[in-house]
């Protein structure tokens, strides 16, 4: 339910004046969704009051947020909204002088759920380039939702002038496209600061007044406390927005004493989500229009913030910058030039990652705790495609393309990360997977007569060992002693399930009528066992339901109460045999956690 205590009209009682003739010029565009709130910005030819009218029906808006205050640059904040729910608006004036058409978005779902992210660089152009990447988007997603659009910096050409925003950014994508449901995530690239190093330290540019980001970690992240880099969680991804051209302090990103690279540093030390992408313009792989080999941005970028990365939680680096698209091997460790990269010593795992059948196509695996490596791509052909250098391709991509424009679609869903690099022409010219905490060996003890449902560690595809089942949860007998293994339709991983049928376990023993007491019984770890009388044990054994033995004392005790401390094993089921110079007796325990 929409919370309408939290949504209002903010009114001016001052302003009695306002414009009667403003009109649209561009927008209604999404920025900042979070679980409960989002950001609705347009743009106005005069300064007018700014009106959102909302709902959850597409022909009932029956709520309204804004302000009277008279601007040009709108942006109304809705607040007390309901995660992973659909609301339509549209926005208007006080004086209704203009009403947009009603365009509806999601606000930010739970942590597993499946969402879409497009990507793209450079894109800001007016060329034909830009239209047809935006139609092959389209295309491509056809009536999937786009829940996040990160642009890759350099978004309105030649220098990032109000006028070239309206014109080259905004105009091409007003209509049929993603721009009225979908939430936009920017970032900085040198053309939007004009190329001028006075712009990349005092910000005035009309890039600030555009966008709206998260600066004070109120879509989690750490807080930045400036809009030219910020990071934010939506489900189980943590974005990170960096400024690879501006300066603070007359400090760039990768002067590891700078304001941004610390922060960047302790952000992702925070980091605790399945995934992170960080997303900035100057890529430290290229050999596209620009050299990653001795241009300065690149080569600091390389040195100073793929080894931060590497060693941090960082799954996907996208750029632009460069105008072609190149993406590369999982990586690790390359930090000199083109050279220098050795595919044996660099890339992690030699594999396409295509995930499509085709020969040395598995995906990327990788785990939460140590990170095996970095894909890089370079996606800075969404508005143009130029020239490349005469090593092209660089040697630390799998895929370069300097011949068509591109985007990226990414998806992710829950421990599963594809993404998609599209041609203008809507052809997909290169992909790749990530999957992540897979390959699971898990032990499980089963009571007769109860089924046992077994769950694949991954989303995807199924192949079951002892059925014909294709789901990812899998409900059969308790098979005595069985080994059951699921693996993926093109026999890249599986999860295996030992069951144990620990019923059949006790049968194979010989139980004596001895009276004694177990206790704590289940156990974390100490057991103290009671006998009726005095007795002598020679030997005390706990067997594991799979029948290894591990020996706890081997030496005689003789008395009425024995105390037991237990190894480190697996929580679960066993049996403690006590042998005693004439007979042995034995019972169950349970091992929790």
């Amino acid at each position: 339910m929409l919370k309408r205590a939290v949504l209002f009209i903010s009114i001016l009682f001052s302003l009695v004046v306002h414009s009667q003739n403003a009109l649209l010029v561009y927008g209604p565009y999404l920025q900042m969704a979070g679980k409960t709130s989002i950001r609705v910005n347009w743009h106005t030819d005069t300064t007018c009051s700014s009106i959102v009218k909302l709902g959850l029906i597409k022909t009932n808006l029956n709520q309204t947020a804004g302000s009277f205050s008279l601007t040009k640059q709108h942006s109304v904040f809705l607040g007390g909204l309901t995660p992973d729910t659909k609301y339509f608006y549209s926005v208007t004036n006080s004086t209704s002088t203009f009403v947009t058409d009603t365009f509806y978005f999601f606000t930010a779902p739970a942590n597993n759920k499946k969402i879409r992210i497009v990507a793209t660089g450079d894109c800001g152009t007016g060329m034909v380039t830009q239209t047809n990447t935006k139609g092959a988007i389209m295309n491509f997603v056809q009536n999937k939702y786009v829940n996040c659009w990160l642009i890759l910096g350099d978004n309105a050409y030649e220098n990032g002038l109000a006028n070239e925003y309206a014109n080259l950014f905004f105009a091409p994508y007003q209509n049929n496209f993603i721009m009225h449901n979908t939430a936009l995530y920017p970032c900085i690239g040198n053309h939007d600061y004009a190329n001028n190093t006075i712009n990349a330290e005092n910000k005035n540019v009309a890039y600030y007044s555009i966008f709206n980001v998260p600066t004070t970690g109120e879509l989690g992240g750490l807080s930045s406390g400036t809009a030219s880099y910020y990071s934010y969680n939506y489900a189980n991804v943590h974005f990170i927005s960096i400024d690879s051209y501006g300066t603070e302090q007359s400090l760039k990103v990768y002067d590891t004493l700078s304001p941004q690279y610390v922060w960047l540093k302790q952000d992702l030390s925070q980091n605790n989500l399945m995934w992170t992408v960080v997303y900035f313009h100057h890529p430290p792989y290229t050999m596209g229009n620009h050299t990653s080999d001795w241009e300065g941005d690149l080569v600091n970028v390389r040195t100073y913030l793929t080894p931060l990365f590497e060693r941090s939680k960082v799954d996907l680096v996208l750029n632009g910058h460069s105008h072609v698209l190149e993406r590369s091997w999982l990586m690790k460790g390359h930090t000199g030039a083109e050279a220098t990269f050795g595919k044996p010593t660099h890339a992690k795992d030699s594999s396409s990652a295509r995930y499509d059948g085709t020969s040395n196509s598995c995906p990327y695996i990788k785990d939460t705790i140590n990170n095996k490596g970095v894909v890089y791509a370079v996606c800075g052909s969404s508005g143009k495609v130029t020239g490349i250098q005469p090593s092209y391709p660089h040697d630390a991509m799998y895929y370069s393309n300097n011949t068509k424009g591109m985007a990226t679609v990414i998806e992710v869903d829950a421990n599963r990360m594809d993404a998609f690099f599209i041609g203008e022409d809507s052809v997909v010219y290169d992909k790749f997977t990530i999957f992540k905490n897979i390959q699971k060996v898990t032990l499980i003890n089963s009571i007769s007569p109860q089924a046992i449902t077994l769950t694949a560690s991954w989303n995807g595809n199924y192949n079951w060992s002892h059925n014909t089942i294709k789901t990812k949860q899998n409900t059969l007998p308790a098979f005595s002693n069985s080994v059951i293994i699921v693996t993926d339709s093109l026999n890249c991983f599986a999860d295996t399930f030992k069951i144990y049928h620990f019923i059949n376990a006790i049968k194979n023993h010989t139980f004596t009528n001895n009276k004694i007491k177990i206790y704590p019984n289940p156990t974390t770890g100490i057991i103290t066992i009671d006998f009726e009388e005095k007795i002598t044990v020679k030997k005390i054994l706990i067997v594991s339901i799979n029948g290894e033995q591990t020996t706890l004392h081997n030496f005689e005790i003789k008395d009425k109460s024995i105390e037991v401390i237990l190894p480190k094993l697996i929580p679960g089921q066993y049996i403690i045999k006590l042998i005693t110079p004439t007979r042995v007796i034995q019972d169950k325990i349970i091992l929790s956690d």
